[in-house]
């Protein structure tokens, strides 16, 4: 047979304890159920607008754009009118107006290209002349004579009497230096020796040669032997029959 045992002050108390750390649990959960719930709901009400959470499912989003799809009015947009110049200018600045000039020594562009008028170019000079050196050169040799000449002509020519003979003669000079005839050699001789020759000095340069043609005139001249000197070296006999 069991025995009831009656509550005592004890088991009243911890009863009470047990109940009210139950209620505390419970409130917590219930306050943070709710907590979340209300987030929620908070957050589902900003993605949605002003319509119910009911009305529109969670995972809805609508699309992020801002630009409107309505037409408005044309705008128009005047734009300001640049006044075009014939002549060339450097882009201006707000406020500031820039005018190209053209230089005042520059030449004229509408003057002709003749009117230009012409460059002068003065010349100084830059070196001193010395002054002139007079040098003083030695004579030269002295010519050789006739002597030194040599020759070619006939030793003898005949002559009729009261007739001419044509007489040729060549003189050569072999030296090294250049020779005087004190008469010119185209000087002609006589048989009589009567010829007038000018006192002209002429020269045969060396390896040079002279040559004269003479016509020997047996006019007025008897028969006989008779003798030819030339520039008073060469003689040539003649014989006018």
């Amino acid at each position: 047979m069991a025995t009831v045992v009656p509550a005592g002050p004890k088991t009243t108390r911890a009863g009470r304890r047990r109940t009210l750390l139950l209620t505390t649990i419970v409130g917590i959960g219930a306050l943070a159920i709710g907590t979340v719930v209300v987030n929620r709901a908070a957050g589902t009400s900003r993605a949605t607008g002003p319509e119910t959470a009911g009305s529109v499912p969670a995972a809805f989003r609508f699309p992020a754009t801002t630009r409107s799809t309505r037409k408005g009015p044309p705008t128009t947009v005047k734009r300001r009118s640049v006044p075009t110049s014939s002549t060339a200018s450097a882009p201006a600045t707000a406020g500031v107006q820039v005018r190209l000039t053209p230089p005042a020594s520059g030449p004229d562009p509408t003057a002709p290209f003749d009117t230009v008028p012409p460059t002068t170019t003065t010349l100084t000079p830059t070196t001193i002349l010395a002054p002139a050196v007079t040098a003083t050169l030695p004579p030269p040799p002295p010519p050789f004579g006739a002597s030194a000449l040599t020759w070619t002509a006939p030793k003898s020519l005949v002559i009729v009497a009261g007739q001419t003979a044509p007489l040729s003669v060549r003189a050569y000079n072999p030296t090294g230096r250049a020779v005087s005839l004190s008469h010119p050699l185209s000087c002609t001789p006589r048989l009589d020796h009567s010829e007038v020759c000018a006192d002209q000095v002429q020269l045969i340069a060396s390896h040079q040669s002279a040559s004269a043609h003479y016509t020997i005139d047996a006019a007025n001249t008897v028969a006989g032997s008779y003798t030819l000197t030339i520039e008073g070296v060469l003689t040539v006999n003649v014989t006018v029959s």
